[in-house]
């Protein structure tokens, strides 16, 4: 904590000095020491968390951050003009079906495959520059789900403090399989929207419609992939990509 902000804490809480005399004192404005208390007490909350994660502090309030299932990637389908990244839990009996853009459908596939392109694309970029920054991708979560929207987060951990960044789930997804970062999705979401993996059934062309899923095997990631090599990257010069 920097040593003005430690002084802030000190005339607050142990010395008691009303916000007015804190002004008066430091010859600032009542709404500066406000705003420099606030990112005092968020610096001192964030030093303690890292110190004692078992508190879970988050201004002064007992956390409540929703209980996650960790999952993994199974496949991307294409089915007509819709892309689906199927997420599947640990124990392989319920199936998370998002729909994504195509182009992040293939950069999801892309990653998972270790297919190497003649030079990094987008999301590779993205993890090569948080590499370089000395960033690490935590964890990413897809939290909640709103009109139909998924609402996801990456977890970013910057020296010591960390940072939590709104994403799209596809973006996330993207990172996370280049960073090796689990994923975990919010249990409420599993519960409500995940479907029941079944074996030996056919995946259905309607999957909004669908009551069960097939257990993911990786055909349809497999279908994509090799539709991009057949296309995209077929005898396509490194200086274009």
């Amino acid at each position: 904590m920097a040593p003005h902000q430690r002084e802030l804490i000190e005339l607050f809480y142990f010395e008691s000095l009303s916000l007015q005399d804190i002004s008066i004192l430091l010859g600032v404005s009542m709404n500066a020491v406000k705003v420099r208390l606030y990112r005092a007490r968020d610096s001192l909350r964030q030093k303690l968390e890292l110190r004692y994660p078992e508190f879970q502090l988050s201004n002064g309030k007992v956390d409540r951050r929703k209980t996650m299932t960790k999952v993994s990637i199974a496949d991307v389908i294409k089915i007509q003009d819709k892309t689906i990244v199927l997420l599947l839990n640990g124990t392989r009996d319920r199936v998370l079906p998002i729909w994504i853009g195509k182009f992040e459908g293939a950069s999801i596939t892309l990653g998972l495959s270790g297919f190497q392109t003649p030079r990094p694309m987008t999301y590779d970029f993205i993890s090569n520059l948080l590499t370089a920054s000395n960033v690490r991708l935590e964890e990413v979560r897809i939290e909640s789900l709103k009109s139909s929207t998924f609402y996801g987060v990456a977890k970013l951990r910057v020296a010591e403090q960390v940072k939590e960044v709104d994403a799209r789930p596809s973006d996330v997804l993207a990172l996370a399989i280049r960073t090796g970062s689990p994923i975990f999705v919010a249990d409420e979401i599993m519960a409500n929207v995940a479907k029941p993996a079944r074996p030996g059934i056919i995946m259905p062309e309607d999957l909004e419609e669908a009551n069960e899923l097939p257990v993911p095997t990786g055909a349809g990631m497999q279908a994509i992939l090799d539709e991009l090599k057949a296309t995209i990257f077929r005898e396509v010069p490194a200086s274009k990509i």
